[in-house]
């Protein structure tokens, strides 16, 4: 189990920027 939420979470802050990004692209178009 920490080896998969070790991968789990490398994943997530390789995502991270990218989604972040995209979220904060969004809300200032929606708010």
């Amino acid at each position: 189990m920490l080896g998969e939420t070790n991968i789990t979470k490398a994943a997530k802050i390789t995502k991270l920027p990218s989604k972040a990004a995209n979220d904060l692209l969004v809300s200032f178009l929606l708010f």
